[in-house]
C-alpha cells in the first residue's frame, strides 16, 4: 500500500531519511580529516626521510579521494538544505562540514602552492652531492672506511672505490665539511694513530662561503645581510 506524502507517516519517513543522510555526512567528513592527516604525516616524513616520491605519491592519492569524497557530499548536503525536517540542523551541519570543504579544495589551496613549496624546500635542503676524498692511505681503501666518513655528515649512498668518490645525501642547510679525521689506531701494518683527510666536492652551486651552506648565494647569506646591517647603523 502506498503512502501519500500528505498522512501523518510522511514527518516520520523524512526523519529516518534526514538521520540516514546525517550519517553519512559524518563519514565522509570523518574519512576526509583521515586523508589531511595521512598527508600531514607525510609531509612530517618527507622532513624526517627526504622521500619526496613517497610524499607526491601520497598527495596524488589524497586528491584522488577527496575529489571522490566531494562529489559523495554535495547531494547529501542538498538534500539536507532540501528538507524540511532538516530545516533547523542544516545551517550546523553546513557549518561543521565547511572544514571538510576545504580539504576538499586541498588540490587548489594546499597542494599547488603549500605542498609543492614545503617539497620544494625539501628538495633544496636535501641534496646528494659526489665528493672525492684525499689523503686514505691505500691499505684502508675499502668501503667501510669511506662509509665511515660520510655516515656522520650524511647517507652514504654509492661508494666508488676505484676513484676514491662517494655520493652522499646532506642537510643543503648545515656546513659542509671539508676536512676530518680517521682513527686508525690498532689496525695493521699502520703505525699512526689518526689520518687528515680532505674532502672535495664537484659541482657545488649556489654554495656560501660566509655560513658553508648550499641553500643561497654569498650575498643573500643572513650573516652578511646582518653584518651590512650593523655597518649601517655604526655608519
Amino acid at each position: 500500500m502506498g503512502v501519500s506524502i500528505d498522512t501523518p507517516f510522511a514527518p516520520s519517513i523524512d526523519y529516518s531519511s534526514v538521520l540516514a543522510t546525517l550519517q553519512e555526512v559524518q563519514s565522509i567528513i570523518q574519512k576526509c580529516l583521515a586523508a589531511h592527516d595521512k598527508l600531514e604525516a607525510s609531509l612530517r616524513d618527507l622532513s624526517r626521510t627526504g622521500g619526496i616520491q613517497t610524499c607526491k605519491a601520497s598527495r596524488k592519492s589524497t586528491d584522488s579521494l577527496l575529489k571522490d569524497l566531494s562529489k559523495e557530499l554535495r547531494p547529501l548536503l542538498l538534500f539536507l538544505q532540501s528538507s524540511p525536517s532538516a530545516s533547523q540542523i542544516s545551517p550546523k551541519v553546513l557549518t561543521f562540514s565547511t572544514p571538510s570543504t576545504h580539504l576538499l579544495g586541498y588540490e587548489k589551496k594546499s597542494s599547488g602552492p603549500d605542498i609543492e613549496n614545503r617539497i620544494a624546500s625539501q628538495q633544496q635542503k636535501i641534496i646528494a652531492l659526489r665528493q672525492e676524498v684525499l689523503g686514505v692511505p691505500l691499505e684502508f681503501w675499502e668501503a667501510p672506511t669511506f662509509q665511515s666518513i660520510w655516515d656522520a655528515i650524511g647517507e652514504t649512498k654509492e661508494i666508488d672505490l676505484d676513484y676514491r668518490r662517494v655520493q652522499v645525501v646532506v642537510d643543503g642547510f648545515k656546513e659542509l665539511i671539508f676536512e676530518t679525521t680517521l682513527d686508525f689506531t690498532g689496525r695493521e701494518y699502520y703505525e699512526g694513530e689518526e689520518v687528515s683527510v680532505s674532502l672535495r666536492y664537484e659541482k657545488l652551486f649556489g654554495y656560501c662561503k660566509t655560513c658553508l651552506s648550499l641553500c643561497h648565494k654569498m650575498e643573500k647569506c643572513p650573516l652578511t645581510t646582518t653584518s651590512s646591517e650593523k655597518k649601517e647603523i655604526r655608519d
